[in-house]
């Protein structure tokens, strides 16, 4: 009976989200992961702790709803079955506090989710935040660098990337990586910000370029630091776009994946 009860309430919180997102990742603050578009890395770190939804998340040929009724009828004791409740209820929370943000613009699909970690000792509330990009042109390109404004509850702005006193309109690149994504691949990375109220909010945007010219040996590429490649692509690409960071926004309620 109370298996049975969990099992519904699961559903439930499954159909009252809008998509399936996956929690932000700590693991993944100040790393990046490369993959293709259908291997969604962000979900399948997120999902360790429950290996059914792990499978779901992995398994792109089938839809996430008859994952769910799959993932329903296997046995398991109930603490995979709360773990499994309190996965759900925090992405549908995540998308009722504005934790999770969707844009699709000239060729790539961009998907943030942040996530809060814990109190530091600084006193400060900190929170993470996951970053994908998708590559659904037919073409290639690379993300060069990024601006972005935090701000707390009141609106008032607490950091810039990058910062004011650097008198630069760009931060180069994306935690050390000038990315190439080329059609039909993916790039997640992580970072993460702190508050002292409990709710913040963080929008900005990038600069992208498409990458129709020859590009740097792997050697060159990886001996020059991120202002350097910046710099070097910027000046040899043919033509760059100005890409939206949309605004989402950090709330205590909504946990990352720990």
């Amino acid at each position: 009976m109370i298996l049975r009860r969990i099992q519904t309430t699961l559903l439930r919180e499954f159909r009252k989200s809008p998509q399936v997102a996956p929690p932000a990742v700590r693991e993944l603050w100040g790393a990046a992961v490369p993959s293709s578009a259908t291997d969604d890395s962000q979900a399948l770190i997120a999902a360790e702790s429950w290996s059914p939804v792990k499978q779901m998340f992995s398994d792109s040929t089938r839809p996430p709803r008859g994952s769910i009724r799959r993932m329903l009828r296997q046995d398991m004791d109930l603490d995979a079955w709360f773990t499994g409740l309190r996965f759900f209820r925090n992405m549908r929370t995540a998308w009722e506090r504005g934790c999770v943000a969707d844009l699709q613009q000239d060729g790539i699909h961009l998907r943030i989710v942040t996530g809060f970690l814990g109190r530091g000792a600084d006193g400060q509330n900190v929170f993470t935040y996951t970053m994908r990009f998708c590559n659904t042109g037919e073409e290639a390109v690379r993300i060069l660098a990024r601006r972005y404004c935090f701000c707390d509850e009141k609106g008032q702005v607490v950091a810039e990337v990058p910062r004011a006193v650097d008198d630069e309109e760009w931060g180069p690149g994306l935690v050390g990586f000038t990315p190439l994504l080329s059609p039909g691949t993916a790039f997640t990375f992580g970072s993460g910000t702190g508050f002292r109220s409990s709710r913040g909010s963080l929008e900005g945007s990038f600069l992208i370029a498409r990458a129709n010219r020859p590009e740097l040996t792997t050697r060159a590429h990886d001996a020059r630091t991120a202002q350097e490649r910046y710099q070097t692509f910027l000046s040899s690409a043919s033509d760059c776009l100005e890409m939206p960071c949309p605004k989402v926004f950090f709330d205590e309620t909504v946990n990352a994946a720990l």
